[in-house]
């Protein structure tokens, strides 16, 4: 089973996927400590690697039963896809905690509230699962994903988005 635990950074992936492998008894990838590897530009505007995802993907396809825990992890080929959301305004304080420069905290709360990592997983893969980590223990969240891998979540691809935080937008402009 190859599982991506994909979200905005900040969403609790690399807390939430050791939890859930070992649950589910499979090896985290983390595709950040690769990601040097298959940089394909810098973008200094944004201070942000562009990674190849097609080179990464040929990487990750000679793998075995993974979850690959990463915010790109969702481009590649796997068997379930769970996508890790949290409200932006919780974001916003993770990023600013990590040292995240103000306009990146914006940028990755925007894309967040715009449903961008969702709305590309659903565009590649049949079945997504958003699970909603806002104020909620690294366990129980580990036990959603867990749920949703066996199939007890709705499919936001097929179900349509399920978390909405579009009115964040409106109150933040």
């Amino acid at each position: 089973m190859r599982v991506a635990l994909t979200g905005t950074p900040g969403t609790g992936k690399s807390t939430v996927a050791p939890l859930m492998a070992e649950e589910l008894d499979l090896e985290v990838v983390e595709l950040s400590r690769h990601a040097r590897e298959f940089a394909a530009e810098y973008d200094e505007e944004r201070g942000s690697t562009e990674v190849d995802v097609d080179e990464m993907g040929d990487w990750a396809a000679g793998l075995g039963d993974v979850v690959f825990d990463g915010h790109v992890s969702h481009h590649l080929d796997v068997d379930h896809v769970v996508v890790l959301r949290c409200h932006p305004d919780t974001l916003m304080e993770r990023l600013r905690d990590r040292g995240y420069g103000e306009s990146k905290v914006q940028e990755n709360a925007s894309s967040e509230a715009l449903d961008l990592v969702v709305a590309e997983a659903i565009h590649r893969h049949e079945e997504v699962y958003e699970v909603d980590t806002t104020d909620r223990s690294p366990e129980d969240v580990a036990e959603d994903v867990v749920e949703a891998v066996r199939g007890g979540l709705v499919n936001a691809s097929m179900d349509g988005i399920t978390v909405d935080w579009s009115s964040w937008l409106e109150s933040s402009t």
